[in-house]
Parts: C-alpha cells; structure tokens; sequence
C-alpha cells in the first residue's frame, strides 16, 4: 500500500482515505488506473499515461472535468517526493 495518496484533492496519509461502500467504485470496481514509471523523482511518459487515463474515463462514463493533466502532474510529483526511493506510482480514479 502507498504511504500518501491524493483523496478529494489532498494529498494525504493512505490510512486516512475511504471510499463510501455503497460507492459505485466499492459495489462494482468502477475505475481507471495506470501505473507509472518513476525515473529521478519523474513520472516516466506521463503524458501517454495522462492521455490513457482520459480516454479510458472518457469510455467508462467517469468525469475528470475537476482535473487537468498540469494539476494531476503536479500532485504526482509532491506524493513521488515525499517518498525519495519510489520507482513506481499508480494514479487512480473511481466513479462515486
């Protein structure tokens, strides 16, 4: 499990997150991932992974309207530094 996450857009202690049980995420793993690579505290391609990410939001019905690529990025980078030995991350997103 991760140490930080970012939950409601902070960044945060994974204990500290949870997702409603009756989310649809919870009753039916709604949801998209990637995993990405970290090089030099770098998330590696991120933009292809920020690009497959949309679309396949985009194919699911989940809406990433509250999000850009520059912010996600951002927030990537502030959770990879918190935890310097990180080589890999993994963005996630559900449907509430």
């Amino acid at each position: 499990m991760p140490d930080f996450i970012a939950f409601n857009h902070r960044i945060q202690p994974a204990e500290n997150a949870f997702l409603s049980a009756v989310s649809s995420a919870a009753l039916y793993g709604r949801g998209i991932f990637t995993t990405v690579a970290v090089h030099d505290s770098t998330a590696f391609q991120w933009e292809k992974h920020w690009r497959r990410l949309t679309a396949n939001a985009q194919a699911i019905g989940i809406s990433l309207n509250d999000f850009s690529e520059a912010g996600v990025e951002k927030t990537l980078l502030e959770i990879i530094k918190k935890k310097q030995s990180q080589t890999r991350t993994r963005p996630a997103y559900f449907l509430r």
